[in-house]
């Protein structure tokens, strides 16, 4: 018994800390970039407020970043949203205090994780249609609260709103 006991102990390895964030920006006119994606072969379906969307088939959702640590976080969304038409100098996270272990006792060859998951609305102004940071190929649109209802739910855009 202590064997094993001593055996699982030496499986034990450091955590990495990750910010996985979602973020939420939102013009002075008060509407919601979503991203357009599709769905790729790693998740192979996406469920969401009531519907299943299929392999190929595109959805809406919020931008999704990752990072290290909160200064390279604000980095990657400054660089993504000025990819998508957008310019702020500030954010506000929300909800930034759930974490999610990610770990597995049966490889050695995966590292362990532990993810932050914030949310953060920032707030700006949409950029020049010309502006030379923008990526054609980041695709989604702008949404007025009426349409965000549509999209993701009366509650879902409620929250949002409300933390404005």
């Amino acid at each position: 018994m202590i064997y094993l006991l001593l055996a699982i102990m030496s499986n034990f390895k450091n955590f990495t800390e990750k910010i996985r964030c979602r973020v939420i920006p939102i013009t002075r006119d008060r509407r919601v970039w979503l991203d357009e994606k599709i769905v790729d072969d790693d998740l192979y379906c996406v469920f969401m407020n009531g519907r299943s969307y299929e392999l190929g088939e595109e959805y809406d959702d919020f931008l999704c970043v990752t990072a290290d640590n909160f200064a390279e976080l604000a980095d990657v969304i400054l660089r993504e949203l000025y990819a998508r038409g957008f310019s702020s100098s500030d954010y506000k996270l929300i909800n930034e205090n759930y974490v999610h272990l990610d770990y597995s006792f049966l490889s050695d060859d995966i590292p362990w994780v532990a993810w932050r998951n914030v949310d953060a609305i920032v707030k700006g102004d949409i950029t020049d249609e010309k502006d030379y940071r923008r990526d054609k190929a980041k695709r989604g649109r702008w949404m007025s609260y009426a349409e965000l209802v549509q999209v993701i739910g009366k509650n879902q855009a409620h929250k949002i709103f409300e933390q404005l």
